[in-house]
């Protein structure tokens, strides 16, 4: 239902009958076409110049006018390249003279008319949503009407609505009434009802819609005496035309020559017709690679070419989310310093990942989000003293890899059991504790619950705001988004509707300051978008990730707005794009095609996620289109494939010695890989994973190995009955699983301990079995050294069973395996390869440590099978194991103690998991190259 005292239909008939503002006439400027092969900016500002000689010529100087470009970067180019014309002929400046842009004309324009803001908009239009009954709106909502938790998310779909049919001054009724005829005319109405709503709120709070604002700014212009010139509008809108009839704009400028007048309209902006046109890319211009990944490469080599001088010479367009990091890398590794645009945005900040952080702490107490929040600066100024923040993640590493906590709740819980059972430092364990509790209390504030968000996202934020400031480390961006913030929480307070939830406006803060830019300097090669690109002045132009999806840009998918919808209502569309982004290739082309200039175009065939890429359809327009097929479509010949990048320095690796006594695991992790083994046994390095949501393979196993020890070491581990073995092993893996993941573990874990469960079941079987053959356990975890060759080796043995055998002991050594898959000679084909090479020497060690154990007992070995599979589940003995096997692992044993003695950990061969890979940046077969080891 409507809100109170609103009639629905009067308010719905009065936004129909709404006149936003008449059509324009006839636009009776000029068009001037700047014919030279100079940049645009450059060429352009060569024109702004003679057009305003005469008033130049004056003393003083007055032009009285303003230069409308189509970005914020597009007028600064032009600015300074005005200027600079002006000093090379000795010319003083002109005070009056502004460039700008039609959107800041327009805002200045309408700075009188009290207009709805952002924030407010969303909450008037989940305040008419929220009064929608289903039954009124079928068409629109088929599901019914939007919860309130999704809300927001729609009114956010109306606004972006509103925002687009604006373009050319459309409301939704008025654009409802233009699309009768289509097949969502249903939707349409029903939506222009829903504003009728929406304008009955807003006038009663006394407002104006954004168009009515702009309407009026319009209307205001008209028959001012400001004078207005157009320079370089390669994107023209509705709004652009209307403004150039309401400023009666005299002049407009466009970068091509006078033959080329055909392919533009009476503002300068080219027709839907100049996609079609040949653009003159020569194929000499356009590299076609494999990746993105080669791309960047390529991008980097090109930079490297001119050294020092590349950000003066080089200016590198590329799609901004997924390339641009890479490319920035890339050319960081050669020296060569690179910027890539969000770099300069308010969403690269603190402020906008602590909004991140109570975001997900907003949607539940997430331990990852709890850490997330503990690193950020503007809650460890308040909450960390010097040198608590290191101990604390530290400890928090600890919680994350023994019990995998799915919340807060089950961290605390997990140091709470932790502090009573030592050798845990309890001063530590508390202190941990007591920050968590801090964030349980803010996740507690930004629930759904109760009104409000604003203020108390709000209040969170500040406080934590006020110690990093007041602690003087805050560099200015994060002053300046905190002011962004502080105007959006000031919109947000402004909205007596009191709709938005906390996560409501999070969402809002984070997208305000994602769409706000904070200038950053330093010298650097800018990764700038593709419609910036355009106006840089640099002589070598590179645009990158010319693939379609990007030049031109897909459509962004708006509710109800078709493509075809956009062209019956006179709004920008995938035809006028494509004649836009084709004018803007030629022009590049154009102004690199001078001496010492020069425009490259790259052609990626994956992405960075290896999905197939097509070449943007503008690289199509050429007369030889078989030839020009060929080059983007055939395969690329190897000479042209690129060499991972390796660099001109060497990984200079320390080698402080190994003198510790090998274990049989030890000895695998060096067959495995020395180099792997150098950096996890040596170095004692870890490949720590913060994204872990389940049991990793060793902890899995590791928990099977503490319930069949306990079994081995106070269970019934005489007893031949299957369900009395299982009667102890279960509650005993409930008891380990406890100390390890708390009451609450994930829902990951709770699977696995079920599946690990079924396994001990299984085993209870094997086991049952076994001692009814007369094995019985005599001894578990039995720690064993021994000497060989000059070298120690140590280790433990899982398990040894004993029976007697013609009136003698016989032994058994055997390990656990946890194994998803087993096969036939399992025991044999885990240690030796089908060449008869070592690959595993446990059970020889374990043999070689039992014969000093039982001199002169007959002794075998083998393994205690659980795999995933239970009908796989055995003990599974290494039948033909000899004399002879056991002298040739110790020989294999004794020469990768020598090695390692001796230092040798180069990397060498392939593995099958190199987790250090991300680490260096390099394969490991790649670091065998870089990897250099001192004495």
């Amino acid at each position: 239902m409507p809100a109170a005292g609103l009639s629905s239909k009067t308010d719905s008939a009065r936004a129909k009958r709404l006149e936003i503002a008449r059509a324009p006439d006839s636009v009776e400027g000029m068009v001037h076409f700047v014919d030279s092969r100079e940049p645009v900016a450059a060429a352009l500002a060569e024109w702004l110049v003679s057009r305003f000689g005469r008033e130049l010529s004056a003393v003083p100087p007055a032009v009285g006018a303003s230069v409308l470009a189509p970005s914020r970067a597009a007028a600064s180019a032009l600015s300074a390249e005005f200027f600079a014309a002006l000093a090379r002929r000795g010319m003083a400046g002109a005070a009056d003279i502004l460039f700008t842009t039609l959107e800041a004309e327009i805002s200045n324009l309408a700075a009188g008319v009290k207009t709805v803001s952002a924030a407010r908009n969303l909450s008037l239009w989940m305040e008419v949503l929220s009064g929608a009954r289903a039954s009124e709106f079928e068409s629109l909502f088929p599901s019914g009407v939007p919860s309130a938790a999704d809300r927001l998310a729609f009114a956010r779909k109306i606004s972006a609505l509103q925002f687009a049919l604006g373009e050319n001054l459309h409301t939704i009724s008025s654009a409802a009434a233009r699309l009768a005829d289509i097949a969502d005319a249903p939707a349409w109405r029903e939506l222009a009802e829903l504003e009728g709503r929406y304008f009955g709120l807003l006038r009663a709070a006394g407002l104006s819609s954004r168009v009515e604002a702009v309407a009026r700014a319009l209307e205001a212009l008209r028959g001012g005496r400001r004078k207005y010139v157009a320079v370089g509008m390669v994107d023209g809108s509705g709004l652009f035309r209307r403004f150039a009839e309401a400023a009666k704009i005299a002049d407009f400028a466009v970068y091509a020559p006078a033959s080329d007048a055909g392919f533009f309209d009476e503002l300068g902006l080219p027709k839907d017709s100049y996609a079609d046109r040949e653009l003159g890319i020569g194929a000499d211009s356009i590299t076609v690679c494999e990746s993105v990944a080669d791309e960047s490469e390529i991008v980097a080599d090109l930079a490297a070419r001119y050294g020092d001088a590349a950000p003066d010479a080089l200016s590198v367009a590329c799609e901004q989310a997924s390339s641009a990091p890479l490319f920035k890398s890339a050319m960081e590794s050669r020296g060569i310093a690179a910027r890539a645009a969000s770099e300069g945005g308010l969403a690269d900040t603190a402020l906008f990942r602590l909004l991140s952080s109570l975001g997900d702490l907003a949607g539940g107490a997430d331990f990852r989000a709890a850490i997330e929040l503990c690193k950020n600066p503007y809650f460890s100024k308040k909450y960390f003293s010097a040198g608590s923040l290191e101990r604390f993640l530290e400890d928090m590493d600890g919680v994350a890899s023994s019990a995998i906590p799915a919340d807060l709740r089950a961290a605390e819980d997990f140091l709470a059991r932790r502090r009573a059972f030592p050798p845990a430092p309890a001063e530590a364990a508390g202190t941990a504790a007591d920050i968590l509790r801090e964030v349980s209390e803010i996740a507690e504030g930004l629930s759904p619950e109760g009104g409000g968000g604003a203020r108390r996202v709000g209040g969170i934020v500040s406080e934590m705001a006020g110690a990093y400031f007041s602690s003087g480390s805050a560099p200015e961006r994060e002053r300046a988004a905190f002011a962004v913030f502080s105007e959006v929480l000031a919109e947000l307070e402004d909205c007596p509707e009191n709709l938005f939830s906390a996560s409501d406006c999070i969402d809002i803060f984070s997208e305000r300051l994602a769409a706000e830019t904070f200038s950053s300097g330093g010298r650097a090669v800018k990764l700038s978008d593709w419609m910036e690109a355009f106006w840089s002045q640099k002589p070598h132009a590179v645009i990158a990730d010319m693939n379609d999806g990007v030049v031109p840009l897909s459509q962004p998918n708006i509710m109800l707005l078709s493509d075809s919808s956009r062209k019956v209502l006179g709004l920008r569309n995938a035809r006028s794009r494509l004649a836009r982004d084709a004018y803007m290739l030629w022009a590049l082309a154009r102004s690199r095609s001078g001496s010492g200039r020069r425009l490259s175009v790259v052609v990626p065939r994956r992405s960075r996620t290896s999905d197939p890429l097509m070449p943007s359809p503008l690289l199509l327009r050429e007369n030889d289109l078989p030839a020009r097929v060929k080059l983007l479509f055939s395969e690329i010949p190897p000479e042209r494939e690129r060499p991972h990048f390796t660099p001109p320095w060497k990984f200079s690796a320390r080698n402080p010695g190994y003198s510790r006594p090998l274990s049989p695991s030890a000895l695998n992790a060096y067959i495995r890989s020395p180099w792997l083994f150098y950096l996890e046994r040596v170095l004692k390095a870890e490949i720590f994973d913060a994204e872990r949501e389940e049991m990793d393979a060793a902890q899995f196993g590791s928990l099977f190995h503490g319930a069949m020890e306990a079994f081995a070491r106070f269970g019934p581990s005489d007893s031949r009955d299957a369900a009395e073995i299982f009667e102890f092993l279960s509650p005993r893996l409930d008891s380990l699983a406890l100390a390890e993941f708390g009451r609450r573990p994930r829902a990951q874990v709770r699977m696995q301990l079920e599946n690990l469960r079924g396994r001990l079941r299984r085993a209870a079987e094997v086991q049952a079995a076994r001692r009814a053959d007369g094995w019985r356990i005599t001894d578990t975890e039995r720690e064993f050294s021994f000497s060989e060759g000059g070298f120690e080796f140590a280790g433990r043995i899982d398990r040894i069973d004993a029976r007697e055998s013609g009136g003698a002991a016989e032994f058994a050594v055997l390990d656990y395996k946890t194994i998803d898959k087993v096969s036939g000679e399992f025991a044999k084909s885990e240690h030796l390869t089908a060449k008869g090479e070592w690959k595993n020497l446990q059970l020889p060690i374990y043999m070689r440590a039992a014969a000093g154990m039982y001199p002169g007992a007959e002794i075998s070995c083998g393994y205690f099978l659980a795999p995933k599979d239970s009908s796989q589940a055995r003990v599974e003995m290494w039948e033909d194991f000899s004399a002879e096997d056991l002298a040739s692992a110790m020989e294999r044993a004794a020469q990768i103690a020598a090695d390692i003695r001796d230092g040798k950990f180069f990397p060498s061969g392939k593995v099958r998991f190199d987790g250090f890979a991300d680490v260096f940046g390099f394969s490991h077969g790649e670091m065998e190259k870089l990897a250099e080891f001192g004495k």
